[in-house]
């Protein structure tokens, strides 16, 4: 829907203009009305207007300085010239300020329905699919860098869900020069001398020094994405460059073996590089082994793990995976998988507070599944007062008042007033039945308050301003929303809304044979009786006084 104001000192012509476009069939328009030009500009700060017809010559503000205004208010606005003066300089001007068409008042109807189709063909040409893409593409580049880190902490955080064909088209999108369908091999830096008050130009300077090193000692042999995730801290993904590592005859896959051991030979030059050519001090661990793209965040939360906890006091350390005998790397990767899954409580509250059902159970119950199965009753109780306080923020007279379950603050702090495991399980898993319940509830009976506050305000309102964007102001939604949401929650478009009540108030008022029809066209808000007559004929077929007399005879 696009809005459209009509600009006119003249009574008749606004009134015969808005006539014209509310009965015009193709066009979905909300028409806006003016009487000059200042009255115009109420409504052009108030809202965007998308299209503007307007008169040319009017008292006060002519046409043409009201359309420097509004191209400074809104310069995407189309606005469109009707006069009755076919004058050569007014025309010259209008081109030179951008407007899109000028128009006769002596033209048919047919030819200024024309103009604002051709206004509309034109708005929506300017959001067409492949100038859409063109300027998104033109923005990607601008915005890579932040894109790529965002994708890498989605990676490395278990939360990009890319797989297969979806993988490469994103590597693609990003210009990440990895292979979707190859493993991965993973490599982290940690700077040790960085100081709390350290200047950022330095730090930039640095972190681009560290990347320039890395890439010369291991380029052009391996193919690689760098990024630093945190302040001071870096990740690469690694894979091996086919042309720089194979020699003739070899298979593909013996290289991964040369790759890592590459990467690990490599890890004391780039220190040492780093130390000599821009003063900085790093520790650095490899992995081992290639993984899979779907195994980044458990690869990347081991490595993290042997670098800023097992050897987070040491500097200039230099590490790989492989150091690791099998009892530690068992005991490891129990630890990680466990605090993965406790890591996703985060999750588990997201869904809670966004109303996502079918996720939040899912996840639950994966996740209490994970601590039966360990057996430890360390992991039930961290389990368990993890997940308790999520439910805090529901702990009020309001949500209590509209449900059936009672928040027992003992059930829900303490573990051991629980008979069993399952027990306390079952018990969250109900209180998380009774949360979805109540908002479920809440959005039902926010939506029905806001259908009757805008119908209240339409019913007392039926004489002044009843556009989208006064409604909007109203109930404290955006207009195009408002507009959208009005029609989904009860079927019916607002525009039609307003177009029954209006009816209804006339049919009752036309009942009341004191009541003269300027009185009934003055208290619905019709700018003149005519035009109230050709609204209420074209809905009924009737005049308002034919209507009047049906109605009278009918009840004598």
């Amino acid at each position: 829907m696009y809005k459209l104001l009509i600009i006119d000192d003249e009574d008749l012509i606004v009134q015969g203009l808005v006539y014209l476009f509310e009965n015009c069939r193709g066009l979905d328009l909300e028409i806006y009305y003016a009487y000059s030009a200042q009255e115009a500009l109420e409504w052009l700060r108030r809202t965007r207007i998308d299209i503007v017809l307007s008169d040319i010559r009017m008292p006060g503000m002519s046409g043409i300085a009201l359309q420097q205004e509004i191209v400074r208010l809104w310069p995407h606005t189309i606005v469109i010239f009707l006069t009755g003066y076919d004058d050569f300089n007014y025309i010259q001007t209008a081109n030179r300020n951008q407007s899109f068409d000028y128009i006769l008042k002596t033209e048919e109807d047919e030819v200024i329905v024309s103009a604002v189709r051709r206004a509309v063909d034109r708005l929506d040409g300017r959001f067409e699919r492949e100038r859409l893409l063109e300027r998104a593409r033109e923005q990607i580049k601008l915005t890579l860098p932040s894109l790529r880190k965002e994708w890498l902490m989605e990676r490395i955080a278990g939360e990009a869900a890319e797989n297969g064909s979806e993988l490469v088209l994103r590597l693609k999108e990003l210009d990440i020069p990895l292979n979707a369908a190859a493993p991965i091999l993973m490599m982290l830096g940690r700077q040790d001398d960085r100081e709390p008050d350290g200047r950022t130009a330095d730090q930039t300077l640095k972190n681009f020094g560290l990347q320039t090193i890395v890439n010369e000692v291991l380029s052009p042999s391996l193919n690689l994405f760098s990024c630093m995730y945190e302040s001071g801290r870096w990740i690469w993904l690694i894979q091996p460059n086919a042309e720089g590592l194979l020699p003739e005859n070899e298979d593909f896959g013996c290289s991964w073996k040369h790759a890592a051991l590459l990467v690990r030979e490599s890890l004391a030059k780039i220190q040492e590089e780093c130390r000599k050519q821009i003063e900085l001090s790093v520790s650095l661990i490899a992995g081992a082994s290639p993984v899979a793209w779907a195994d980044c965040e458990h690869a990347y939360s081991l490595l993290k793990r042997i670098l800023y906890i097992d050897y987070g006091q040491r500097k200039e350390v230099l590490l790989s995976e492989s150091h690791l005998s099998p009892n530690e790397r068992l005991e490891h990767d129990k630890d990680i998988s466990h605090w993965l899954k406790m890591n996703k409580i985060q999750t588990l509250q997201t869904y809670l507070e966004t109303s996502q059902r079918e996720r939040f159970f899912s996840l639950f119950y994966e996740l209490a599944r994970h601590i039966e199965e360990s057996g430890l009753d360390l992991m039930k109780l961290q389990w368990f007062y993890s997940v308790a306080p999520i439910f805090f923020r529901f702990m009020n007279p309001s949500f209590e008042e509209n449900n059936a379950l009672r928040i027992d603050v003992d059930m829900l702090t303490q573990l051991n007033r629980h008979s069993s495991w399952e027990d306390a399980v079952d018990y969250i898993a109900r209180l998380a039945e009774a949360v979805f319940d109540a908002q479920k509830t809440d959005i039902g009976e926010r939506e029905l308050e806001i259908v009757a506050r805008i119908n209240t305000y339409i019913e007392d309102n039926l004489a002044g301003d009843l556009s989208l964007t006064r409604i909007g102001e109203e109930v404290g939604f955006n207009p195009s929303y408002l507009s959208r949401l009005y029609k989904q929650l009860t079927g019916e478009g607002l525009h039609d809304s307003i177009t029954r009540m209006r009816l209804n108030k006339a049919v009752e008022l036309l009942t009341q044979p004191s009541t003269k029809i300027h009185e009934i066209s003055s208290a619905l808000g019709f700018e003149s009786p005519a035009y109230f007559t050709k609204f209420f004929k074209r809905v009924t077929n009737l005049t308002p006084s034919e209507y009047r007399e049906k109605e009278l005879s009918i009840k004598d």
